[in-house]
């Protein structure tokens, strides 16, 4: 029988992995979503070399798993490269690193949305092509991956539980620590999911009402 009584005590140390997970989240999807921006346009624009070199950055960060990701940055780039990282430096690297991947695929979609009208509009402007890209097409493509891109924030977010196996302090670690010592892992790991589900629950109402406001938007047009 379930009794969260017994681990009253040990709960605020759990809790204490809140921030953790947060910044890890919100660190990685930040380098993913700068990485992002000019991988999607050198990919559209189909520059020589650069593009292909994206393609293949993108298909290895979205066909491998997260967790090979973060144990090669964390062993292989300190080797390879001679670049000493802390385990929470590699996670955000390589959660930051697939978030780039995938953001990329959103934000080119999303240009590839926004009917081509409205550069043919903007070129009989007078605009210069980064003038188009900036002040007509990015406001109608933000638009359009907003909520896509909300969601992919959610993902992230479950996937800094994988942090754990390089001892990361965030809220899987602490409560794997909290269940060895205290011989409850049902209690434990049970109020590690809620811990989750607590904090992500917010953002993925965020990404659904944004997914509801973009349908309206794109109704009202």
């Amino acid at each position: 029988m379930i009794d969260l009584r017994l681990i009253a005590n040990d709960v605020p140390f759990i809790l204490w992995g809140v921030p953790l997970t947060l910044g890890i989240a919100l660190s990685s999807f930040a380098l993913g979503a700068f990485l992002s921006v000019p991988f999607a346009y050198i990919t559209l624009a189909r520059v020589p070399v650069a593009r292909h070199v994206i393609g293949g950055w993108v298909q290895f960060f979205t066909v491998t798993p997260s967790l090979v990701h973060i144990t090669w940055v964390y062993y292989v780039v300190p080797i390879a490269f001679g670049l000493k990282l802390s385990a929470v430096e590699a996670v955000i690297l390589a959660l930051g690193a697939e978030t780039s991947a995938y953001l990329s695929v959103i934000l080119r979609s999303g240009i590839q949305a926004v009917p081509s009208g409205q550069w043919k509009a903007a070129a009989v402007l007078g605009l210069s092509g980064w003038q188009r890209a900036l002040y007509v097409v990015l406001p109608q493509t933000v638009r359009i991956v907003v909520a896509p891109s909300a969601n992919m924030f959610v993902l992230i977010l479950k996937e800094t539980s994988i942090a754990s196996i390089l001892a990361v302090p965030e809220i899987l670690n602490r409560g794997m620590s909290v269940s060895a010592n205290t011989f409850r892992p049902l209690e434990v790991l049970t109020t590690v999911a809620l811990t989750y589900f607590v904090v992500a629950y917010p953002f993925v109402r965020m990404a659904a009402a944004l997914e509801r406001r973009s349908r309206i938007g794109f109704r009202s047009i």
